[in-house]
């Protein structure tokens, strides 16, 4: 994954950058030999960090801040790409959006799995489709813009601090509540520039966090506002309150959604319903419109026959008898 990820940091339009490359405590020379890999594309601008003992992502994240000066700051994970024109878009706005604090932009899902060592992709998906800012309001709900897809000036973090580390999920949700209390963040909309891939069925250093983590998203929803609760009400600012009132939300927005995806199913099958019932009354219908074509067909013939029989009376009154049997039969259908 890091190969692709480099193939998408060294394919931008945008060439005025410094790569930070942090190896939390994994082999080196895998590292090592890709990045010379890449010769002149990254020749004069790239650090290489081998931490000898974890550090976790954040960790890494702070050691990548702290090797270089920069104005600009964004984490690219090594199962995430980008857009070409993604650092071309993002440095312009913040180079002419001096209020802006960070900027994000349209971010697109692309789910994958691993299968034999090689990445297959299944489906794609716009994130947050309904939404063309950056938002308190919303991010109050979930974090909607993700690393991959927000470049940050470096100065915000000496204001807001750094990332959490303490946190195993959520740390960028955590920070993000952070900033947009305090900043205004530009977004580009658009076509998608940022690419968030998640792996569903992978766990480990294959899976997404996302969703290999999921089990613990909830436990540390709640404990981040629980946080920001406490920070208000010690504090007298109102950023926990909102926490909670947006968590309230979120929960009633979600039953809602449930009751409509119930309400759809029910209609869905109420049609279904309708509809076969009415197959089967059009097939009762067809059937019967065969046996009257097949009586009539016949008395056609009996009338037929009685006609050429008139010259021989002795078989006439036998032939009108049961001939007579028949159309009282089909009379009697109706």
């Amino acid at each position: 994954m890091l190969t692709r990820a480099l193939d998408s940091i060294t394919g931008q339009k945008f060439t005025d950058f410094v790569l930070v490359v942090v190896n939390d405590s994994s082999e080196r020379e895998p590292v090592d030999q890709l990045i010379e890999s890449r010769g002149q594309a990254l020749e004069g601008r790239v650090v290489v960090i081998h931490n000898d003992s974890p550090a976790g992502r954040w960790g890494a994240m702070d050691n990548a801040i702290a090797a270089v000066e920069s104005d600009y700051v964004i984490l690219h994970d090594d199962d995430d790409t980008w857009h070409p024109e993604f650092l071309e878009q993002t440095v312009r706005h913040l180079d002419t959006t001096p209020d802006d604090a960070a900027v994000g932009t349209r971010t697109e899902l692309i789910f994958e799995e691993v299968r034999s060592h090689k990445i297959v992709e299944l489906r794609r998906q716009l994130l947050a489709t309904d939404l063309n800012t950056v938002s308190l309001l919303e991010m109050l709900k979930q974090n909607y813009v993700p690393p991959i897809a927000l470049l940050l000036r470096r100065s915000v973090f000496a204001e807001i601090g750094s990332f959490d580390n303490t946190l195993p999920v959520l740390a960028d949700w955590d920070f993000t509540l952070r900033l947009v209390s305090r900043f205004s963040v530009g977004f580009i909309d658009g076509k998608p520039l940022a690419y968030w891939h998640h792996r569903e069925t992978s766990m480990g250093d294959e899976g997404n966090s996302v969703v290999a983590d999921a089990q613990n998203h909830q436990r540390y929803n709640l404990r981040i506002r629980d946080k920001f609760l406490r920070e208000g009400l010690q504090n007298g600012d109102n950023l926990g309150p909102m926490l909670l009132a947006a968590e309230l939300f979120r929960e009633l927005d979600t039953r809602a959604t449930l009751a409509r995806a119930e309400q759809s199913r029910v209609f869905d099958e109420t049609r279904r319903l309708s509809a076969d019932h009415l197959e089967v009354v059009h097939a009762s219908i067809v059937t019967e419109l065969s046996t009257l074509h097949h009586e009539i067909a016949g008395l056609r013939a009996d009338v037929a026959r009685m006609i050429s029989l008139q010259e021989t009376p002795p078989a006439k009154p036998r032939f009108s008898d049961r001939a007579v049997g028949r159309i009282r039969r089909v009379l009697g259908r109706r």
